[in-house]
């Protein structure tokens, strides 16, 4: 997957490239956000979430990287 957390195209310095992403754990703290949908523009919702979670992955290089990520 591609992950930009900025979420705007013109800033590709800002994306992360994460093969076989693994959610290896949770926080059980929940925090609701409001998203946009990319099939509609527009259209948004409210949407709970962890308030972090932990992923192990594969760097584009091969190396096996975990991560912490937190926010909504």
């Amino acid at each position: 997957m591609v992950f930009n957390e900025r979420g705007e195209s013109t800033e590709s310095e800002s994306e992360m490239v994460l093969a076989n992403p693994e959610i290896v754990a949770t926080s059980l703290e929940r925090l609701i956000g409001e998203e946009g949908c990319l099939s509609f523009p527009q259209v948004y919702g409210k949407v709970e979430r962890h308030a972090w979670i932990e992923v192990r992955y594969q760097s584009i290089s091969g190396e096996v990287v975990q991560t912490k990520f937190t926010g909504t």
